[in-house]
């Protein structure tokens, strides 16, 4: 073939996005929605969750759009994830049960019957992530506490995304960044946490082998060619976490550059050298280029579009291009007009009846740049400084956004790959190393 095309796909909270690259630019893409239900365990206790199936099925359709768009010719695949998400499988690799999802309300109760506030803050300082009660560590305290014979039936413990790369080369095998958010490996040591191990009760063995962002984990055999569109031979590789594919996308490789990532929650991801600081200045940590000495930090301002879309809805529109609206309606506001400033992340639920719709969209525009002003005049207090900012994400569309950006900021906004961010950040990882 002339090209060398690989499959990037971003594995989201609720969708998937994916694009067939071709190490230059995205000939096209593809998306795919899973669908969470409420699930429940033997004794009736309750959690959130998905069937790993369904949501393979999801993603293997998904990956079969853009195999067929290349005529089959892919060299290779990676996955970029918010993972999170926690599966038990048998010796086969069925599924025992339906997958926890990180969206789950908080198992605080099952978590303090095995981990005091002093080890959860360890956990915090060893993983590189802050500790969260809705997240695996929690998932296996929930399972440990209602159904401790599931965990001790199950073969592997794993999550999602690792049952996706088992489905495609018969190997469970995790990346050190995807790995992150399990909670149970020292980033520093990186190797799983034993004592955390040891608390809960299970076995090394049960899980996923250990091995780098990039490393090829395995080649399809054709068994899911059906499915996936993917002959025999096309080299699987080991992606990351979301934000930290999205940064390598973009070219964010040095101290002094910021990605924000702008989805459900708009996220800030920038390299930084110390990891100490990152972790007891309550940033999230990532391995990122760390065997080159720089860490991935990332800080986040959490559901701030579900706070946008909730101002859209109550003074705005309820159309589906509701986002849309919003930047058409705030262009028509002169800049100079004394305009009013909505912080979603603070402001959201405060009444703004007596304005007029463009005044509340410009407004919402206005108080989202000073949202991010506000962050980085704090991170510069701390000595954490950037002079280059690149945007992902859907508000990486809008012209408008980005200017008031840099207006407020005083610093150069600009957008590579825009929404697709994470997704190409997988596909370059698919290409190997070059």
């Amino acid at each position: 073939m002339d090209k060398k095309y690989t499959i990037g796909l971003d594995l989201g909270t609720s969708a998937v996005k994916a694009v067939l690259f071709d190490g230059e630019q995205v000939v096209t893409s593809a998306n795919g929605k899973f669908e969470y239900k409420a699930c429940a365990l033997k004794d009736g206790a309750k959690y959130t969750g998905f069937d790993a199936d369904q949501f393979a099925s999801v993603v293997f359709g998904v990956i079969k759009t853009l195999s067929d768009a290349a005529g089959g010719d892919i060299y290779g695949l990676a996955f970029a994830s918010a993972s999170g998400n926690t599966l038990l499988c048998d010796k086969s690799g069925k599924p025992i049960m339906c997958a926890y999802s990180w969206t789950n309300p908080p198992f605080t109760e099952e978590v303090e019957k095995f981990f005091s506030p002093s080890d959860c803050k360890r956990i915090s300082s060893e993983s590189g992530w802050q500790f969260s009660d809705t997240f695996p560590v929690a998932h296996i305290s929930h399972l440990k506490v209602h159904a401790p014979e599931l965990l001790e039936k199950a073969d592997i413990i794993t999550m999602t995304t690792e049952y996706l790369l088992y489905k495609l080369t018969g190997r469970w095998e995790s990346d050190f960044s995807t790995s992150t958010p399990f909670y149970l490996v020292n980033q520093e040591k990186r190797a799983y946490n034993g004592w955390i191990l040891e608390k809960l009760g299970i076995s090394e063995s049960k899980l996923p082998v250990l091995k780098n962002t990039g490393d090829i984990i395995g080649i399809t055999n054709g068994d899911n060619e059906q499915s996936t569109g993917l002959k025999a031979g096309v080299k699987v590789f080991l992606g990351s976490f979301d934000h930290p594919s999205g940064a390598r996308a973009n070219g964010i490789t040095k101290k002094g550059d910021l990605l924000l990532s702008c989805g459900t929650s708009w996220v800030g991801f920038f390299p930084f050298d110390d990891r100490k600081f990152l972790t007891e200045n309550g940033f999230l940590c990532d391995p990122y280029l760390s065997e080159s000495g720089l860490w991935g930090a990332m800080f986040s301002f959490a559901q701030v579009s579900y706070k946008i879309d909730y101002l859209l809805k109550k003074y705005v529109s309820t159309d589906d291009n509701r986002a849309h609206v919003m930047d058409m309606l705030a262009e028509e506001v002169p800049e100079d007009s004394g305009m009013l400033k909505i912080n979603p992340a603070t402001d959201w639920d405060k009444d703004y009846g007596g304005y007029d719709k463009k005044y509340i969209c410009r407004g919402i525009l206005e108080g989202l740049a000073e949202m991010v002003k506000e962050k980085l005049q704090e991170l510069s207090e701390k000595g954490i400084l950037f002079n280059r900012i690149v945007m992902s994400g859907g508000p990486s569309k809008s012209a408008i956004q980005r200017s008031i950006l840099e207006k407020t900021l005083g610093i150069k906004v600009s957008v590579k790959y825009g929404v697709n961010s994470g997704a190409v950040g997988a596909a370059i990882l698919a290409r190997g190393k070059e």
